[in-house]
């Protein structure tokens, strides 16, 4: 089980969180991001309801960056972010939707449900590497390396 921890708010590199059923994904986001961002703290695991809590409660986990997976069962990231931006706090947080799914529907759906990105999942490591430079420097401008 992943446990997702509370940096320390005064010294800490940026956070970014992955949300993913898939242990595989979570630990491909992770690897990319840390070897590409090593100032970047990396946490990535499945959404559990004490993670949900947390990103909703108003002293609770702020990561700089939410990364979410659209398609998982039992949860979907949609509802992820809902409940995010229903949350004291959430409605300014950066969350991007990841998704396999490349239906523009999908994409309506999740920028009019408040996302700040969506983006269909690359299949290529250097094709992912990109999409990870790019939503770094898009949503953390002053913390990019």
């Amino acid at each position: 089980m992943t446990r997702f921890t509370r940096p320390d708010v005064t010294t800490r590199s940026p956070l970014i969180v992955v949300l993913d059923d898939d242990p595989h994904e979570c630990t491909l986001l992770g690897t990319l991001i840390q070897d590409t961002w090593p100032r970047c703290a990396v946490q990535a695991g499945p959404p559990t309801a004490a993670l949900l809590r947390d990103l909703t409660r108003p002293d609770g986990l702020r990561p700089d960056l939410l990364i979410v997976e659209q398609d998982m069962p039992g949860c979907m990231g949609l509802d992820i972010l809902r409940t995010v931006r229903a949350s004291p706090g959430g409605q300014t947080m950066p969350v991007v939707i990841l998704s396999a799914d490349e239906d523009p529907r999908g994409a309506a759906a999740a920028h009019h449900a408040g996302a700040s990105a969506y983006h269909v999942r690359p299949t290529a490591p250097a094709a992912y590497r990109a999409l990870l430079a790019d939503l770094l420097r898009t949503f953390l401008p002053d913390r990019a390396d």
